[in-house]
């Protein structure tokens, strides 16, 4: 393997949670927005051109607000995230 690279990151993410009954109209002047601070890993590998790589999003769970603006559970935002890609430009290929 050519590189190896590790990451980390903080961030404010701003979220929303509404949970709206089947077939009826969504009223977004109930929505319930919240700012957090949330955190990312990342790790991968480059080989060549070629880079390979993973982070996961660790993102604070909003709350689940009916139509009738009743808290029913709370939703999860983190992820994970795969990610593929090469370079293109900067050298010649089969040399790092």
């Amino acid at each position: 393997m050519d590189r190896l690279y590790v990451g980390a990151g903080l961030g404010v993410f701003i979220a929303a949670g509404y949970a709206g009954r089947s077939g009826e109209d969504y009223s977004f002047s109930i929505l319930e927005f919240s700012t957090n601070f949330g955190a990312m890993l990342r790790g991968g590998f480059e080989v060549g051109k070629f880079r390979m790589g993973v982070e996961y999003n660790f993102i604070p769970q909003v709350p689940l607000i009916d139509a009738e603006g009743i808290q029913v559970g709370d939703m999860s935002n983190s992820y994970l995230g795969f990610t593929v890609g090469f370079f293109v430009g900067g050298g010649t290929w089969g040399r790092p």
